[in-house]
């Protein structure tokens, strides 16, 4: 019995013993969830690796940048469920064999690059990035896919000894039934000029269309005539070499050429203009030294593409300013006219709370400080009997600040008359007064200015929302006249400015001649003093456009600016004699642009925000006091939105993005 009851111990010991040792094979990889991704691996669960399916109940689809990098791997099994293989994942590993499933659809830059591999099998990929494969010594290739030529082809795999069929002409290896060279013997030059067509035995002249990935890459290529019949120059198909000119032909069709992923990575480009707008792709133009690309020499049209083709940027977010800080703010509405203004250099920020009772008004004020980039509370107001909106803000000379609001008695709803309502804080925010005017026939006041006599010009909706007015008050808040925007359809102020006794005033109109199924808005600006409207003139734009910017310069004369479309943006300079000085319009491709703009270090600055391939860019774009496109500032990535705004600028610059929840965002100039 004792025997027994000892080897019963031993046995229960060594359970506890291997309990203890046993290692849950799904702790070896740490994933994303979000991105249902595994970013990283713990190589003390071994060398051989197999990934799962799901971790932790999360299903993995990607294998992340690097995620498996000079771990000393030996092998890997991949299953079905992985769609995604990113950049250098299994980079410079000990793999030696490598089966890919055949539902893989992204297969990244040097993904396995670097390793042992003798034996790849495959099927069809078409998302591939800069050769996954090179350093290993492939020997056999078992590709169970059926476009063996696009597949090769974007691997960077020769299409020798496939069912491609090739023939060789003067140096060019050209897979005719594509009409695509796909390889070039730099023994026949290092000055290429692509030939406009091929001949074929038995078949004729084939016209060249395309340059196949890789074709001319790392040859050592000083020039490069391309032909006017190409439509398409693959991945990477020039990188690596000597170029520093290049001319862009159109084709017969009047269509510039599509470029794909890195075509003239590492070159020697400086300068590039076009003819024609080209489709841009990814790391186009990286590691050249080209600044700018011109179309037809106006710059501006790929601004929005600096960063995403790799084209060298004079300043850079992250070496001009630091991203401080961010908070959300709750329930605030409406976003992108918060009242964030710099008082004696400091930074204040009004926040009124939404009283859902009533539209977007609150009977609480808070005002926060700025300081050492957090936001600090400074005073706490509850106005009784009425809630207010809020809706533009000014400081003025002697410091005091002014809110311009309008006024909702407790016991209405959003469709009673807002009267409008100023309310004044003294320079310390200690107290405040609330002065209501006699805005009757203003349904709603939008913004305000003050000349330096003390008469305050508000502009607002009339009737209607597109049906605008200006109201003139005395220094106690008096009427002293009101005026309609009646001649022109859909009428609606954005902006005002004072020039000592007048109130110069910008807004839009609806054209409805001058668009087909969509809304057009043309510009106008306005200018009052007492008597009524003293100058009126119009400006017509193709499409849809908002006022960014109204300023009066030192010598009277008037900036204005305009946002049409998202997309393009309008610059008029008028005389004090109301003469047009000069004009400009800048288009940004594919850029959604903040209809608000401001001066920073003399430039108008502009946010803006584009979405390719998958990415998001955010870039400031400048203009000169002349107009001039001067140059992108990209933006941290905390920064890409579509719903940023400027708001404020000193020391700091103060960012909202108006999505929900909305946020705050403090960017600091570095010194």
């Amino acid at each position: 019995m004792k025997i027994n009851a000892f080897i019963f111990l031993v046995f229960l010991l060594s359970l506890i013993i291997a309990g203890c040792g046993e290692k849950d094979i799904e702790d070896a990889f740490i994933i994303d969830e979000e991105q249902h991704a595994i970013i990283g691996y713990d190589i003390s669960y071994g060398d051989k690796v197999e990934i799962p399916t799901t971790v932790k109940e999360i299903d993995i689809t990607t294998i992340c940048e690097g995620a498996f990098m000079e771990l000393g791997i030996t092998s890997v099994v991949i299953p079905d469920s992985i769609l995604r293989i990113e950049d250098n994942a299994f980079y410079g590993n000990k793999i030696s064999n490598l089966t890919l499933p055949a539902t893989l659809q992204f297969l990244g830059s040097n993904s396995f690059a670097n390793n042992l591999i003798k034996t790849l099998e495959f099927s069809d990929l078409y998302e591939i990035g800069y050769l996954p494969f090179e350093g290993n010594p492939l020997n056999t290739i078992n590709f169970t896919g059926t476009d063996v030529f696009n597949t090769y082809n974007r691997i960077g795999f020769s299409l020798a000894n496939t069912s491609v069929q090739l023939i060789e002409f003067e140096g060019f290896t050209f897979a005719w039934e594509y009409s695509t060279i796909v390889n070039y013997d730099p023994i026949y030059g290092l000055d290429v000029v692509i030939p406009r067509n091929i001949p074929v035995p038995g078949i004729g002249d084939i016209r060249v269309t395309d340059i196949g990935y890789y074709a001319f890459n790392n040859l050592g290529i000083n020039s490069i005539a391309l032909s006017d019949t190409l439509f398409s120059i693959g991945g990477y198909a020039f990188s690596n070499n000597n170029i520093s000119t290049l001319i862009i032909p159109t084709n017969p069709d009047n269509n510039s050429m599509y470029f794909h992923r890195g075509a003239f990575m590492n070159n020697n480009l400086s300068e590039l203009d076009v003819s024609i707008p080209f489709e841009a792709s990814k790391d186009l133009f990286k590691g050249n030294s080209l600044y700018d690309i011109t179309v037809n020499g106006e710059l501006g049209y790929y601004a929005m593409y600096y960063e995403f083709m790799g084209l060298i940027t004079e300043n850079s977010f992250d070496t001009e300013y630091e991203f401080s800080n961010s908070f959300e703010l709750v329930d605030y509405y409406p976003p992108y006219i918060l009242p964030v203004f710099i008082l004696n250099d400091q930074v204040y920020y009004i926040y009124m709370e939404k009283d859902f009772n009533s539209t977007n008004t609150s009977q609480i004020i808070d005002i926060y400080k700025l300081d050492n980039n957090e936001l600090i509370q400074i005073q706490h107001f509850i106005i009784e009997d009425y809630s207010y909106g809020y809706v533009d803000s000014l400081v003025l000379y002697d410091g005091r600040i002014l809110l311009l609001a309008y006024q909702i008695p407790l016991n209405a709803d959003s469709n009673t008359y807002l009267p409008g309502t100023v309310i004044e804080f003294v320079p310390d925010f200690s107290s405040y007064t609330v002065n209501v005017l006699d805005n009757v026939g203003m349904r709603i006041p939008r913004a305000f200015t003050v000349n330096e006599s003390g008469k305050i010009g508000i502009i607002g909706e009339g009737e209607s929302y597109e049906k605008s007015s200006f109201a003139l008050f005395d220094t106690s808040y008096q009427k002293i006249a009101q005026y309609y925007c009646d001649d022109y359809p859909g009428c609606s102020y954005d902006k005002i400015e004072y020039r000592d006794e007048e109130f110069i005033i910008t807004g839009t109109f609806q054209n409805l001649g001058s668009c087909v199924n969509s809304i057009c808005r043309d510009e106008l600006i306005h200018v009052y003093d007492e008597s009524g409207i003293i100058y009126s003139t119009t400006f017509e734009i193709p499409g849809y456009v908002e006022t960014a910017q109204l300023d009066i310069l030192e010598d009277n004369s008037i900036v204005m600016i305009g946002v049409g479309d998202y997309n393009t943006i309008y610059f008029r300079k008028i005389s004090a004699s109301y003469e047009i000085i000069f004009e400009n319009e800048f288009y940004i491709h594919d850029a959604m642009i903040s209809r608000f703009s401001f001066v920073i270090d003399s430039y108008y600055s502009f946010l803006a925000y584009t979405s390719v391939g998958g990415e998001s860019y955010g870039a400031i774009l400048l203009f000169s006091e002349d107009f001039d496109f001067s140059g992108v500032v990209p933006m941290v990535s905390e920064m890409v939105d579509q719903n940023l705004h400027f708001l404020n600028f000193g020391e700091n610059i103060v960012v909202i993005n108006d999505r929900d929840p909305q946020t705050l965002f403090i960017v600091t100039r570095l010194e």
